[in-house]
């Protein structure tokens, strides 16, 4: 595993998650777990785009009462030969 390169790509993402930097791809947020290798990312979608309100609708339907309300959740591990293998995402 090259964690550097994981350490490097997760100051980036930090970076542009600070008030008034434009967030990369509609992250909102990205947080490693207990190790490098697996993050928790929420994103958002464009207020007036179908996805979104989709996402938002869904969250109402759930009764979702959590701040992740309208956001994708999203689970990333990055294997042990990354970044020569692409990462494993889940929808959580």
């Amino acid at each position: 595993v090259d964690l550097l390169r994981l350490m490097k790509e997760l100051r980036q993402v930090e970076r542009r998650l600070r008030p008034g930097a434009e967030a990369p791809g509609g992250v909102r947020r990205c947080e490693p777990k207990d190790t490098l290798l697996e993050w928790d990312v929420a994103m958002g979608f464009p207020q007036d785009s179908t996805l979104q309100r989709g996402l938002e609708h869904w969250a109402a339907l759930a009764d979702e009462a959590s701040a992740d309300g309208g956001l994708l959740l999203l689970r990333v591990r990055f294997p042990v030969d990354f970044p020569k293998a692409p990462p494993e995402v889940w929808i959580q």
